[in-house]
């Protein structure tokens, strides 16, 4: 076909004008195709340009027609050439541009993202493009082909990475693993939304530098999915960001408890702050110690009170040690004080009779742990339904996690038992002394 308009015989034009798509011949001749393409029906064009036999100079021709449909149907024939879906992917229409995306990635050579041919360079460079298209429609298209690739292409994804649009990102940020490290660390440091954070904190490979950037954002679910991560690398000051965090996202305690990572003393300043079940996972893990434990609740507490001096407690413990100089201080008083709402009068029974800081009391009714609030009550030397009556009704545990006293009323906990878990809150040191 010439690039000026031949003359088409009247004959052959009648019968381009005519012929339904199921008529047309096996073997298409350039004569007829011009024919076509200036008189036949639309169907008939798109029914033609769709046909894999054509050669692709014809399939060329045939995508300069100025109709979308038609375009749109070379787009997606298999017989179109490079040079072909490269001119497409450029078209005004989104629909076009979109169908040359799997043509273009499946041209791509094995080794394209590394050795690129002279081919892969043009379609690198269209997609490159595409990457960057105005409509989200084909970026997400090109996104999803080209994960599709074992290796894809860097300079690609590295620009669909940055996308704001989700379904175009989340994806790359995820799974492509050739992404550049320090286009990660750049979108970490720029406050990105959470989905990216999810999205990179979950990729097979994170080093500690990245994996650190991440946590500093104090995402607790960011966190607990660097956490599953095996393939993350989380060094000591990821995990005491985390260990931090578990105080008030009780989530993340498990995964922490368990990760063989963890090193000692940020297992202690957990099972500091976490419960009962999280506790005895860290003593079978042989990750606390009473010694560490003690130096540990020192610190702790010391550091409670210079936070916390406006709620020293000291009238509810005068009030609790004028009630004992009049022998008033007794288990039905301080059963008649439990009020879920107001600790008050309970914390400072139990600061006075133990001879504990206030602040490291409530540090232990706040710990979850039915064993540890057992024996603070052993030690301010009440009775052992006291104990069970403080874990029910001021603090809330139901009966299943609720110690219940021995069948004569006595502790049902060794004292060997509960001096460990006094010596875990470092009770016993003056700087937790009343």
């Amino acid at each position: 076909m010439s690039e000026t308009k031949s003359t088409i015989d009247p004959t052959l034009k009648q019968k381009a004008a005519q012929l339904r798509p199921d008529e047309l011949p096996m073997t298409m001749q350039p004569d007829l195709v011009e024919a076509i393409l200036r008189h036949g029906r639309q169907e008939t064009m798109a029914a033609m340009a769709s046909r894999s036999d054509l050669p692709p100079v014809m399939v060329h021709e045939i995508a300069k027609h100025k109709s979308p449909p038609i375009r749109l149907a070379v787009a997606k024939n298999k017989s179109a050439d490079t040079k072909t879906l490269i001119t497409l992917a450029e078209d005004k229409e989104a629909k076009i541009r979109t169908a040359t995306v799997p043509g273009l990635v499946g041209r791509l050579s094995g080794d394209a993202g590394n050795r690129p041919l002279a081919q892969d360079k043009k379609i690198i460079d269209a997609l490159a493009v595409l990457a960057e298209d105005e409509l989200a429609v084909v970026r997400r298209a090109l996104s999803a082909e080209i994960m599709g690739q074992s290796k894809p292409v860097g300079e690609v994804v590295n620009i669909l990475a940055q996308d704001l649009d989700r379904a175009v990102a989340e994806p790359i940020l995820t799974s492509a693993p050739n992404v550049d490290e320090k286009l990660l660390k750049q979108v970490v440091e720029h406050y990105p939304p959470p989905w990216v954070l999810k999205a990179i904190a979950q990729r097979k490979q994170l080093g500690a530098g990245l994996t650190q950037d991440i946590v500093e954002h104090r995402d607790a679910e960011t966190a607990g999915l660097i956490l599953d991560n095996d393939g993350a690398v989380i060094n000591d000051a990821s995990f005491a960001v985390m260990v931090d965090m578990a105080e008030t996202h009780q989530e993340l305690q498990e995964p922490l408890a368990v990760h063989p990572a963890l090193l000692r003393d940020e297992a202690m300043r957990l099972a500091y702050v976490a419960g009962e079940r999280i506790l005895i996972m860290l003593q079978e893990a042989k990750k606390i110690d009473p010694k560490t434990a003690k130096r540990l609740a020192k610190e702790a507490a010391a550091g409670l009170a210079k936070a916390r001096r406006h709620a020293t407690y000291a009238d509810a413990v005068g009030e609790a040690k004028r009630l004992h100089e009049q022998g008033a201080l007794t288990d039905d008083w301080l059963r008649e004080q439990l009020d879920p709402d107001d600790w008050t009068a309970m914390i400072g029974a139990l600061a006075y009779r133990s001879q504990v800081h206030p602040l490291v009391v409530k540090r232990i009714l706040q710990s979850d742990s039915a064993k540890a609030v057992t024996a603070l009550t052993w030690r301010a030397d009440f009775a052992m339904a006291t104990a069970e009556a403080i874990c029910g009704r001021a603090i809330g545990m139901d009966a299943k996690r609720r110690l219940a006293p021995a069948r004569d009323g006595s502790y049902p906990m060794r004292p060997e038992e509960m001096t460990w878990y006094l010596e875990f809150f470092g009770i016993g040191n003056s700087a937790n002394a009343v």
